[in-house]
């Protein structure tokens, strides 16, 4: 597995399917996400890559957050070469990265640096300054960057939708069993 430390990739790596997320934990929803863009991804012959962050948003913008993650950066990437990634862009999260406008990432970031065929996301997802581009901006740019957008639905577990956020919940909780 090849890990960048930032969106600067090499032109192997473009043109590839690409998962988008914080992927904490790598969970159920996350597996999903990657199980169905790995399979598209094979059925176009190319590479399957994920653009993750560090330190979580979350993290960065809130900095008297503790023991937050559910795996260490470390534990990560094991869990993303389990899962058969082929590439990991580990973007630093800074107050520079934070500023990037929405639209201006998907054109000088996904567009310009990595150049996706395809982009994996969840419904959920939430990218630039504000938390303002989302799935419906990333449909939007779809022709125009020339990619294609797996909007994956979210993986349920007894009728709920599993996230980190929601694990995080139970462990604080101490429902081991429901956080499992």
């Amino acid at each position: 597995m090849k890990i960048f430390r930032n969106t600067s990739i090499t032109k192997k790596y473009k043109r590839s399917a690409l998962a988008i997320g914080n992927f904490d934990g790598v969970h159920y929803g996350h597996q999903k996400v990657f199980k169905e863009a790995k399979k598209i991804a094979k059925e176009n012959k190319v590479k399957f890559g994920v653009l993750t962050f560090t330190p979580l948003p979350v993290m960065f913008f809130n900095k008297h957050i503790k023991n937050y993650r559910l795996a260490s950066e470390e534990q990560k990437l094991k869990l993303f070469k389990k899962n058969n990634v082929d590439f990991v862009i580990n973007q630093k999260f800074n107050k520079k990265f934070s500023k990037i406008d929405a639209s201006k990432f998907i054109k000088d970031i996904l567009y310009k640096k990595i150049n996706p065929k395809l982009l994996a996301v969840s419904n959920n997802f939430k990218f630039g300054k504000a938390r303002k581009g989302d799935v419906t901006l990333l449909n939007k740019f779809e022709n125009m960057y020339n990619y294609r957008l797996l909007n994956i639905k979210p993986f349920k577990y007894l009728k709920k939708t599993v996230s980190s956020t929601k694990i995080r919940t139970h462990l604080k909780n101490g429902n081991i069993y429901l956080a499992n």
